[in-house]
């Protein structure tokens, strides 16, 4: 009980959200600190492979967002939930082992896509069928078909926002 009346209105210890310590911080410290945090991640391109190339691009400029009410709220959240005794261990494992939680983020299901159309420019192409021309002395000659290529936004998006949830620089 002593426990938790010292945290009253702060992060038990040992919790960490998306890589970040928080625990003994005040819900404004930890709010404060989560959001430089993820301002740093979320302005340094990533790398996207696609086509034989790679393609940078900037979370912030790619329609993932931050819920840093929901994410700090989740951090509060921890060893304040359930009986006593649920609480206790939660308090426990948080001093032992420490508790690590993923960030909350959301995506922007149409700025994304575009996003990622914009990172990598001429790597999605139709495919082109199979045909016949003519060639330079009048010859037909055939000209094979080509696969196309597409770039898959909901996979490459969840990817992106799975390593934003743990600011995995």
């Amino acid at each position: 009980g002593l426990y938790a009346q010292a945290h009253a209105g702060r992060v038990f210890e040992g919790v960490a959200v998306g890589g970040v310590r928080v625990g003994g911080m005040t819900e404004a410290e930890a709010r404060t600190t989560i959001d430089a945090s993820w301002r740093a991640w979320a302005a340094e391109p990533l790398t996207l492979e696609a086509g034989g190339a790679t393609f940078p691009l900037v979370p912030a400029n790619a329609g993932i967002a931050l819920d840093l009410d929901g994410t700090v709220e989740r951090a509060m959240r921890v060893g304040r939930d359930g009986p006593v005794w649920e609480r206790s261990r939660a308090w426990g494992r948080g001093l032992v082992a420490g508790v690590r939680l993923p960030l909350v983020v959301a995506v922007d299901p149409a700025a994304a896509p575009l996003a990622l159309a914009a990172a990598a420019p001429g790597v999605a192409r139709p495919p082109d069928d199979a045909r016949v021309a003519m060639d330079a002395v009048g010859a037909p000659a055939l000209i094979p078909d080509a696969d196309g290529v597409a770039i898959d936004a909901g996979t490459t998006l969840a990817a992106v926002a799975e390593r934003a949830r743990a600011l995995s620089n």
